[in-house]
């Protein structure tokens, strides 16, 4: 997981004196300079981020696909938002169902800069701290996975899967 990624969705959560789960991910956005648009885009199109005019710096449009379920909208939003805070420089940036393989895309500009966002978005939603203060107590009453997982995806508002990734890199569950 990217550090800075981390440390940058850590800051803006302090900057905007935000606690506890589940984080409020649309008004980050628009505390960001960002408004969230839903359209119902191809079901590979997770988001997007359209950076406003040189003349009008801070304002964005986030796009997102409303076919896709609530709690992965809250992901995109994060991940988008992540785009905007990580990787200036770009007018427009578009999120597909791009595969990141870690082993063999390593040099590959694009896919750093989508793992970044990808661990600004968990940083964000599922804040480390958080994560740590919430899991100790299920772990250490030991807590099968699932309803480790499940629990948590409820509290923090994020899906599984998400959260699943969010315990493995934190230590909470191995593979």
């Amino acid at each position: 997981m990217s550090r800075r990624a981390e440390r940058a969705a850590e800051a803006l959560l302090d900057e905007l004196g935000l606690a506890g789960p589940p984080v409020p991910v649309e008004e980050i956005a628009l505390a960001c300079g960002a408004v969230v648009r839903r359209e119902r885009f191809r079901r590979e199109l997770s988001g997007m981020v359209v950076r406003g005019a040189a003349d009008e710096p801070g304002t964005a449009v986030i796009g997102v696909n409303s076919s896709h379920h609530p709690r992965r909208q809250r992901f995109t939003i994060a991940h988008e938002i992540g785009h905007l805070r990580l990787h200036t420089g770009r007018k427009v940036t578009v999120d597909s169902g791009l595969r990141v393989d870690y082993r063999t895309d390593a040099g590959n500009p694009s896919i750093q800069e989508e793992r970044d966002a990808n661990a600004f978005a968990a940083s964000l939603l599922m804040p480390a701290a958080d994560v740590q203060r919430l899991a100790e107590p299920h772990v250490r009453a030991g807590a099968t996975r699932s309803a480790l997982v499940g629990g948590l995806s409820k509290t923090f508002d994020v899906s599984e899967e998400a959260m699943g990734y969010r315990l493995l890199n934190l230590g909470f569950l191995s593979y």
